[in-house]
């Protein structure tokens, strides 16, 4: 019983509360030095390191009035054409939604070929002269981590740009020289896709122009080559016209074409030769000039299509996005805290383990 008594009494008794509770207030200094400590530590890294700022553009599609001229222009190569023309069933151009102007500009806006050139053109030149090409991969991977772009989730919401750095002044403008270099691209390759598309279409209809006049002319000369031959008959044999009949208009074929007589041959020869242009004699011509007209006279500047439009630019921050201050003086503080506890817990239990082995 004694021994089963004693074993009892002499085991090992967990820390509790009250343990803690005072090994804490008996090692204070410890805790005061530590938190101290951490929040010096921590101030002087937050009033020592260089501050980063942060700033940003947000974008959002642009509106059904930014892209009506890019539209007017579409229907003038379809409907357009049809209606100052016999031609009733012409394809124009699709037209352009804002979605899909904005899905242009945001895929511009993604991309790594602006990246490269924002790197390339205004950020590497920035950093200095003479830089390596392993400065350049680590710059690289540098602008990786300070230019951020945010693309949105539903149709209708902004895009964001965040762009970081030591200089607000300079980030911001950064910030908005890129959003406009995305604009510029989106809006460069609309706008030669619609002028190719209008340039297309007034190539084909130059080249029908061109047929009609080398058929016309064609026309025209098989027409001299007949009427010469018709006249030679007619002088060789002495026709003279055929007396008139009951009949208003007679219709002479190839082969008695010379019926028509000399004078008359010999007149329509003369204005054949003396013709200068076909146009008028060609039926369809009309048509097809109108259309040409129409189609060299469109002209959109690339001003009057919007592919997004900007809700917010990036202004100078005022503060600092890293390192905060007080955040960082607060965790200082903390970690300092959270340390002092350990040490003194495990100090605790040291000491309670060496009693107990005694």
């Amino acid at each position: 019983m004694d021994n089963s008594h004693h074993s009892t009494s002499t085991s090992p008794r967990e820390l509790d509360l009250q343990d803690i509770a005072c090994a804490l207030w008996g090692g204070r200094k410890i805790v005061a030095s530590l938190v101290l400590g951490g929040t010096l530590v921590a101030a002087a890294y937050a009033f020592l390191s260089t501050p980063i700022y942060r700033t940003s553009v947000s974008v959002l599609p642009p509106t059904a009035h930014g892209v009506a001229q890019y539209n007017i222009v579409a229907q003038l190569t379809g409907e357009g054409i049809a209606s100052i023309t016999a031609r009733k069933e012409i394809k124009g151009i699709p037209p352009l939604t804002p979605q899909d102007a904005y899905r242009v500009f945001l895929r511009h806006l993604s991309s790594d070929t602006l990246r490269q050139d924002f790197f390339t053109n205004t950020y590497l030149p920035a950093q200095g002269q003479n830089i390596s090409e392993n400065q350049q991969e680590r710059l690289w991977l540098k602008l990786q981590d300070q230019l951020t772009i945010t693309l949105p989730r539903r149709e209708g919401d902004s895009a964001q740009l965040f762009l970081e750095g030591v200089d607000p002044q300079t980030i911001s403008n950064w910030a908005n020289d890129y959003t406009k270099a995305a604009i510029a691209a989106a809006r460069s390759e609309l706008m030669a896709d619609l002028n190719a598309a209008v340039e297309v279409r007034r190539q084909s209809n130059e080249r029908q122009i061109s047929a009609l006049r080398r058929v016309a002319e064609k026309s025209r000369t098989d027409r001299i080559q007949r009427v010469t031959e018709a006249l030679a008959i007619a002088d060789a044999v002495g026709a003279q016209p055929v007396p008139p009949t009951g009949n208003l208009l007679i219709d002479y074929k190839d082969e008695t074409l010379y019926l028509r007589g000399s004078n008359a041959l010999r007149a329509e020869l003369e204005q054949l030769n003396e013709r200068k242009t076909d146009d008028p004699y060609i039926p369809e011509l009309g048509d097809m000039l109108r259309a040409d007209a129409l189609l060299s006279g469109i002209s959109l500047p690339s001003e009057q299509l919007a592919v997004a439009t900007v809700d917010r630019i990036a202004t100078p921050p005022v503060n600092p996005s890293y390192p905060r201050k007080g955040f960082a003086i607060a965790i200082g503080a903390i970690v300092g805290l959270i340390l002092s506890v350990l040490i003194i817990v495990l100090q605790g239990s040291m000491r309670r383990d060496r009693r107990n082995e005694d």
